[in-house]
């Protein structure tokens, strides 16, 4: 057989070898039917790799800026700290009462008046007054006020009336006590703004 094969053209010869291979590959696939699921799983897991590839390099991209997100984070959290005793949240308002009872007792002065008025209300803070009297030296009495200008916190002093205590005998003061003033110190607190329900009053301050 082999003698008239090689009796033969090359391009029969090419056509026999051809027919002869695919003879043993289809014997070789019916033959072991668990070749095909086999390179069918083999091709899905090429497909699978491929793909896990292609998604770690795209992830390679944020890998640098990772340190730069986790500063960035640090930061913003710092932000909202300070934030917070800049305009305290308003369960914290008896604070503010202990602020300028500690910042008068700290100035030397005399804190005569704490009275609460009326708040004023807005859609993401609330506006607290106070109405203070103090009294003591004059230097004294100015360094309270720079003390609470110099607060982290937002404090807010206004209708300033000042006047002597020569004539005075309101209290008992101390002799190097020269002068009183009556003042409006403010702070402010953060607040949730909820919309009212339909028909539903407004929560009175």
């Amino acid at each position: 057989m082999l003698e008239k094969l090689n009796a033969q053209s090359t391009p029969i010869k090419a056509v026999i070898m051809l027919a002869i291979a695919g003879i043993l590959v289809a014997t070789a696939w019916y033959a072991y039917p668990g070749i095909g699921a086999m390179m069918e799983a083999n091709n899905q897991e090429k497909a699978k790799l491929a793909k896990l590839t292609e998604d770690n390099n795209k992830m390679r991209e944020y890998e640098s800026k990772l340190s730069d997100l986790d500063r960035q984070i640090v930061m913003l959290k710092q932000q909202m700290e300070l934030q917070k005793r800049i305009v305290p949240e308003e369960k914290d308002a008896d604070k503010f009462i202990v602020l300028l009872q500690e910042t008068a007792s700290s100035a030397g002065i005399n804190l005569r008046k704490l009275e609460a008025k009326a708040v004023g209300t807005k859609e993401f803070y609330s506006e607290v007054p106070f109405a203070i009297e103090v009294d003591g030296p004059y230097y004294s009495v100015l360094n309270f006020f720079e003390r609470l200008a110099g607060q982290t916190r937002i404090v807010n002093v206004d209708g300033l009336a000042m006047k002597s205590l020569a004539k005075s005998t309101k209290f008992t003061y101390a002799p190097n006590d020269s002068v009183e003033v009556a003042a409006t110190a403010k702070t402010f607190f953060s607040r949730e703004s909820a919309p009212a329900e339909a028909g539903a009053p407004a929560p009175k301050k």
